[in-house]
């Protein structure tokens, strides 16, 4: 007997033996006596004597139940209460209660079971934590799904339950699929399962029906969770993108509107700039003859009357030739312009330093009356135009001197450095950024003039003077812009009134139709 005394002391669950009407305790082996915390003094005394608030709890009814009717009582996760020193400790049970039979007669109880405390508060904790993730999946602005280690789903907030109208039943495991739009099913499943077969995150934009019928857009997200090189289980979401779809269909249908304007507006106006280079050129090449006739008869007119005028009647004769000269000089400029607009000159690899040098021996005769000094520093070698090269720095030139400040000597000087288009992002479109360019300048000590109107210089027939301060047809700087521009470069100017002006030159070290 005292063997089985043991084994039940050392038995892996909690064994007790009540007897009587007040429940006497005889026997508690040392799991039970652990969970109670009291020792075998105990024995011999009423059940509910040691632990009154067992009784408060409802198990006097249980006991006297079992002992009445002879029914066994089972209960599982059930919770006990005990009482200590103000101090309440809540434990959990599988249990039993069993009669025992003495002689045909019940005289008492035995009570066996588990203690699963440990189990069911883990279990409410998981719970608790379960409970506050729905509600924070719920008060989220957006879908939030789960899914286990196959892809099936297990788990929406009610976002999507209010969105779709499906039930849970209808939406778990692959029942989602049910409301995705025809056209985005295909590409959804084959990216779904390649993130499934490769543990790798999914991503997708889709439409998905709502429970009005019509679709929006989701862009849905899933992220594998992994654990020891395992996958166990997907964690999504679902953001409603309709809106930021529309704007972008607007916005491309802005776009494609504004870009079949833009390539119109572009059409008619290199329609309108070659009909007006194609003017300039026919009206220049044909005024020139009927200009040349009007010479040749001004020229006889005025030999033959000759020893006949007077004074006022040769100046009279002087202005018409000036007059003739200028109109002379603004043909040749409108051809010069109407050439560089076309940029259909042959390149070839021109020398700057030489075409410097026959551009300053074009204008030795003006250097040495405006006693100018012009500093040429080394110059690069272009693949470029050697005849609108030369027009290029004939005007800038020829300008610098024509804007000189009287009674101070011209001082002139053009230099050159290799720099990227980065380096000037102002003036550079953005895919020139990396291309490599010659920056050329060309610096003065003129008259200057207000940089707000640093491009209107450049306008053909522009002049910040009157032809009476300064000769010219305002011709010179549109065709310095044109040539740059037919070479694939760029230019710019900065001045102050008094202070000079720098030219700025952007040339390309080899021009886009020539590979080396």
């Amino acid at each position: 007997m005292e063997s089985i005394y043991k084994i039940f002391d050392q038995a892996p669950v909690v064994i007790g033996f009540v007897r009587g009407e007040e429940y006497v305790l005889e026997f508690a082996n040392d799991a039970l006596l652990k969970v109670w915390k009291v020792d075998a003094t105990v024995f011999g005394k009423s059940l509910f004597a040691v632990f009154p608030e067992l009784e408060r709890q409802g198990f006097r009814h249980l006991l006297d139940n079992v002992r009445k009717t002879g029914n066994p009582f089972s209960a599982y996760e059930y919770p006990i209460q005990f009482e200590r020193r103000d101090v309440v400790d809540i434990y959990y049970f599988d249990f039993i209660y069993q009669p025992f039979y003495e002689a045909g007669e019940i005289t008492g109880v035995i009570a066996v079971g588990y203690d699963v405390t440990e189990k069911v508060v883990a279990k409410q904790s998981a719970q608790r934590g379960e409970k506050r993730w729905t509600e924070l999946a719920n008060s989220m602005p957006v879908i939030v799904w789960t899914a286990d280690e196959q892809g099936r789903i297990d788990f929406c907030n009610e976002l999507w339950y209010r969105t779709t109208g499906l039930t849970p039943e209808e939406t778990h495991g692959f029942g989602w699929m049910s409301v995705l739009h025809p056209d985005d099913l295909d590409k959804c499943v084959d990216a779904w399962h390649h993130a499934l077969a490769r543990h790798t995150p999914y991503a997708m934009e889709a439409r998905y029906r709502t429970k009005e019928g019509d679709y929006k857009w989701f862009l849905t997200r899933g992220l594998p969770v992994i654990e020891d090189g395992n996958l166990i289980s997907w964690y999504g979401t679902s953001t409603d993108i309709t809106d930021q779809k529309d704007t972008e269909q607007r916005l491309d249908a802005l776009v494609t509107g504004r870009t079949l304007k833009l390539e119109k507006t572009l059409e008619e106006l290199q329609y309108s700039n070659a009909n007006l280079e194609q003017f300039a050129y026919a009206a220049s090449h044909d005024l020139r003859e009927p200009l040349r006739k009007s010479q040749f008869y001004l020229d006889r007119l005025k030999e033959g009357l000759r020893s006949q005028l007077n004074e006022n009647q040769l100046q009279l004769f002087e202005r018409l030739e000036n007059s003739q000269r200028r109109m002379q000089n603004l043909i040749e400029d409108l051809l010069d312009y109407s050439q560089a607009a076309k940029g259909t000159s042959q390149k070839e690899q021109v020398d700057l330093n030489k075409v410097l040098q026959t551009v300053l021996e074009d204008l030795e005769l003006e250097i040495e009356t405006r006693s100018a000094t012009v500093d040429i520093h080394p110059l690069p070698i272009l693949l470029a135009s050697k005849r609108q090269m030369h027009q290029l720095f004939q005007n800038l030139i020829g300008n610098a001197l024509k804007y000189s400040k009287t009674a101070v000597a011209p001082s002139i000087s053009v230099t050159s450095t290799v720099v990227t288009g980065g380096e000037f992002q102002a003036y550079c479109a953005a895919g020139d950024y990396e291309k490599v360019f010659h920056h050329i300048k060309v610096t003065d000590n003129g008259i200057g003039f207000d940089q707000k109107d640093a491009d209107k210089i450049f306008m053909v027939f522009t002049r910040l003077h009157s032809s009476e301060q300064y000769r010219g047809s305002g011709i010179g700087l549109s065709i310095v812009r044109k040539v740059v521009e037919s070479h694939d470069g760029y230019i710019w100017s900065e001045s102050e009134l008094g202070q000079g002006a720098v030219f700025h030159l952007l040339l390309p070290l080899m021009a886009k139709d020539q590979q080396t």
